[in-house]
């Protein structure tokens, strides 16, 4: 797993209104390289992690390897919109986003996230 750009970053864990682990580890990418980067050029991890980019409310997924899953959210974060599955070399945007989380494709059930779910980012350890 390619964590070089991440190295210096704290893991996190996603927790849902309830305060179950729905995710992890995820890690802020707030610089703009680590934004552009983002998961470009990383191979299908063995153990998924995933990244928020923020601010953020486009994606690209030029150079990917996999597909993601792509959460836009709020200020709040509370989720805005859901896009599953998205290939690589592929296009996404939100206007009314503020960040955006990903995540290789399938990790997230879709019975754990939806439309106006708010989520909590915790340290990991």
């Amino acid at each position: 797993m390619n964590l070089r750009r991440f190295r210096n970053k704290r893991p996190y864990k996603i927790l849902n209104s309830r305060g179950d682990v729905i995710f992890s580890p995820l890690y802020f990418a707030d610089s703009f390289s680590s934004r552009f980067m983002g998961l470009m050029f990383v191979p299908l991890p063995n153990l998924p992690w995933g990244i928020i980019l923020k601010p953020c409310n486009a994606i690209h997924t030029i150079g990917m390897r996999f597909n993601l899953d792509v959460f836009f959210l709020d200020d709040d974060n509370q989720v805005l919109e859901i896009r599953r599955d998205v290939t690589p070399w592929s296009l996404c945007r939100n206007k009314k986003a503020r960040s955006v989380l990903e995540c290789p494709a399938g990790n997230i059930p879709l019975n754990e996230i939806n439309i106006g779910s708010q989520i909590f980012f915790e340290d990991f350890f």
